[in-house]
């Protein structure tokens, strides 16, 4: 019994399709979207990292750092939670995975079109 986090992208996919179980097959569904939305999660950490880095020198940087803590809780809890509804059926797995990574790439775009220079 293989977990989806242990295994890279390419032996997930080849190991999904024998999986009979219908939480197992969601969990590895899962994995394998949020393997992919990874790659994208860098571009979204931009949209968000360059507003404040533009505005910097009006805050401090005790407020900066806290700021990016929020926003890496806030992303991390809506990461899982979001996937514990795509596991337990009650949520595609795709919008699972994708979700919070569309929400938070909106937020930072709206957040960069906002920024004065």
């Amino acid at each position: 019994n293989q977990r989806p986090t242990h295994l890279n992208l390419l032996e997930a996919f080849d190991y999904y399709p024998e999986i009979d179980s219908g939480p197992e097959k969601r969990a590895f569904g899962l994995a394998i979207h949020q393997k992919f939305a990874t790659l994208v999660l860098p571009f979204v950490i931009v949209l968000f990292t360059v507003p404040f880095a533009i505005s910097m020198s009006r805050s401090s940087n005790v407020i900066m750092i806290g700021y990016a803590l929020g926003v890496w809780l806030v992303f991390t809890a809506a990461t899982t939670f979001l996937g514990q509804l795509g596991t337990a059926g009650k949520l595609p797995i795709f919008m699972a995975a994708w979700l919070p990574i569309l929400i938070f790439a909106m937020i930072g775009t709206v957040l960069l079109t906002r920024v004065r220079t």
